[in-house]
């Protein structure tokens, strides 16, 4: 009787040890998967931070490039015009303009002639980017909605003279919605979803249905 009784008592022991183990190992294994999908989903962010900053960064190098063109520094000049629709004619801008040192609007493209008519010698002065660039900085602004109904960046530089002396701005508009700007981020992995928000306004989502089980967040250096 008393060995019955001793192997019951064996039986449990065992049975409660060998339960306390897997319930252990389970929690370790949770504990270390969640800790892996905590580490991914950071890395995920910092990818897509790293790539959306390193596109915005060659759009800004873009128009700087394209500001070295004297055409563009000859204020109230034909070859002006020409040269600031040649320039969106042939990058993924849609549409960039021209401010003289006094932030007046000298030339535009991209835009119908009645807009046209409507900025053209207007103070533009009020504009953070116009500022920044006729201070002799690049700026890239921070997303807003257009007119067009589309969230842009514009993209401003200063027009410097032989003397390196700022004459002007070029500043260019690039269209966040009608873009690829974020097309890079669809072949991202598929159970990481990724969603660009600027000032609470969702530009981009790859992460419909997903939950939040495990999140980061990154911000751009550009912008």
């Amino acid at each position: 009787m008393k060995t019955k009784y001793r192997f019951l008592l064996v039986f449990v022991l065992v049975t409660v040890i060998t339960a306390a183990v897997i319930v252990g190992t389970f929690n370790s294994y949770r504990n270390d998967l969640g800790a892996d999908v905590t580490e991914t989903t950071a890395q995920e962010a910092e990818t897509a931070v790293a790539m959306l900053d390193s596109r915005l960064s060659d759009q800004q190098q873009s128009v700087e490039t394209a500001a070295t063109n004297l055409a563009l520094q000859a204020h109230g000049d034909p070859r002006q015009e020409t040269a600031l629709s040649a320039f969106v004619t042939e990058s993924t801008f849609s549409g960039a303009s021209v401010v003289d040192a006094d932030g007046r609007m000298v030339a535009i493209a991209g835009v119908d002639n009645e807009s046209r008519a409507a900025v053209i010698g207007e103070s533009f002065t009020d504009r953070r980017y116009v500022r920044r660039a006729l201070a002799g900085e690049s700026y890239i602004s921070d997303p807003f909605l257009a007119d067009t109904g589309n969230h842009i960046v514009v993209i401003s530089t200063p027009l410097r003279d032989d003397n390196g002396d700022v004459v002007g701005a070029v500043n260019a508009a690039y269209d966040l919605t009608e873009t690829a700007l974020f097309g890079p981020l669809e072949t991202t992995r598929d159970e990481i979803g990724l969603t660009v928000t600027a000032n609470g306004t969702v530009l981009h989502s790859t992460a419909e249905g997903f939950g939040e089980s495990a999140t980061a967040t990154g911000s751009l250096s550009t912008t």
